[in-house]
């Protein structure tokens, strides 16, 4: 299992289940807990189908299975928006508005780790220590008076990494994702079982690690 350590700027380059869950291990992380809830505008990853009956007052959601466990090991509830309900997101939509006047415009990046360094900078000395405009409070020291709130982290992290079966090549290569990794020639023509996380790149069979990337 995945132990905890400290937070580093995750590069984001898609919108995967498997993203969101890394995206959601950072924030965890970086604020030091957990909320009891959290709440989501019926993204596809998270929310599968949404059943909103005015008359009745009926409102079903169906959530993500695969999210789902990803919550129960937190310890976490998911909670979706009202479809067509702006007010229920509106603090979220102005933080995305505040991001981009105050951080994108001016800004430039080649790469998206660049960026990630750019954005990490901005928050450590603009964003999070000038007085919010709602709470009239640094948010540095806002969070410092909530962290007491938040419930600890299990003792180790759900275990995010892309789990594929590969055909090792003859010349003892398997590919993934548009690149090539090598293994011992032991495994050459044998299926093998690859597992990716946000670092690295392991290969197993027989239950055993070959080779790690």
């Amino acid at each position: 299992a995945n132990t905890y350590t400290l937070a580093k700027p995750l590069s984001t380059t898609d919108t995967t289940l498997v993203t969101l869950m890394r995206c959601h291990q950072h924030a965890f992380e970086y604020f030091g807990g957990l909320p009891q809830k959290i709440a989501y505008d019926n993204m596809k990853t998270v929310v599968q189908w949404h059943l909103v009956d005015s008359q009745s007052k009926l409102n079903e959601v169906h959530f993500n299975d695969a999210f789902m466990r990803f919550c129960d090991h937190y310890g976490f509830l998911p909670r979706a928006c009202a479809p067509y309900s702006p007010h229920e997101k509106g603090k979220v939509e102005n933080t995305i508005g505040y991001v981009r006047s105050s951080f994108f415009v001016g800004t430039e990046a080649e790469e998206v780790e660049d960026w990630n360094l750019k954005v990490t900078t901005w928050l450590d000395t603009v964003a999070n220590v000038r007085v919010h405009g709602t709470t009239g409070e640094v948010p540095l020291e806002r969070l410092k008076g909530e962290q007491s709130r938040l419930r600890p982290l299990p003792g180790t992290a759900y275990e995010t990494a892309i789990s594929e079966e590969r055909k090792v090549h003859k010349d003892c290569t398997l590919s993934f994702q548009g690149n090539t990794y090598s293994v011992p020639h032991t495994l050459v023509g044998r299926r093998v079982t690859l597992k990716a996380d946000a670092t690295h790149v392991r290969v197993f069979a027989d239950g055993k690690l070959h080779a790690v990337h």
